[in-house]
């Protein structure tokens, strides 16, 4: 139950005098006890009304700094400030000298783990362990296992049950909710146009407004 103004600055003051006798600086202890309180009032808990506020507002459900807009360019910045769209520790430079630390170090760009000797060892325990040099997901007793529950050796994942659910086919719209196109599934248009499988699917599950500036559904559930 949300508290009342009054009730969350009793919060506010009850908190503010438990952590000054913890020594913290005031700073602190003003943005500690505002999080504490508003957590006691139940404000940072996303209701269905919140969550489709925030789609409406920014096209998510987690703010301003999710929008395609925001995304694009915080890559934007990235990209022109460290020549690498994943930050500092993946420009040129940065990979380039972890390497060659690596390589002087262990004889290998990829570090002490994937030494000759690492791996002789590491293959050689496999082995002995579950009778395969490539772990326990590839011991015999686990590929008769899994063909005889799933009848396939890569598990559930790829029956033609899961198969059938995997390729769902999606309906495209434009911003004003026109027809498009429908698709035979999200990876499948995905492919196409060059919009992330992950987005499309994060839309069609109402989560995320637009997905490459489209409105996406699933066919069966409009």
């Amino acid at each position: 139950m949300k508290l009342t103004p009054e009730q969350i600055q009793a919060k506010l003051d009850s908190f503010n005098k438990e952590y000054k006798e913890s020594g913290l600086t005031d700073s602190k202890i003003s943005k500690m006890a505002a999080i504490q309180a508003n957590k006691e009032a139940g404000i940072y808990k996303k209701s269905e009304e919140h969550k489709k506020a925030m789609i409406n507002k920014y096209g998510n459900i987690n703010g301003p700094l999710n929008t395609e807009s925001a995304k694009s360019k915080a890559k934007a910045t990235r990209i022109k400030k460290y020549g690498s769209v994943a930050g500092l520790m993946h420009t040129p430079e940065a990979v380039s000298k972890r390497k060659n630390t690596c390589e002087r170090k262990y004889g290998t760009s990829t570090g002490m783990l994937r030494t000759d000797i690492a791996e002789k060892k590491r293959r050689k325990v496999l082995l002995e362990r579950y009778g395969s040099e490539t772990g326990k997901l590839h011991a015999p007793e686990t590929i008769a296992a899994r063909i005889e529950k799933y009848g396939s050796l890569t598990s559930h994942m790829n029956t033609p049950e899961m198969q059938l659910r995997k390729n769902k086919p999606v309906i495209q719209f434009d911003k004003q909710n026109n027809f498009l196109r429908e698709w035979s599934s999200g990876k499948d248009a995905s492919v196409t146009l060059g919009i992330g499988a992950g987005d499309i699917c994060t839309c069609c599950k109402g989560k995320q407004k637009t997905a490459g500036g489209f409105i996406w559904k699933y066919k069966n559930e409009q």
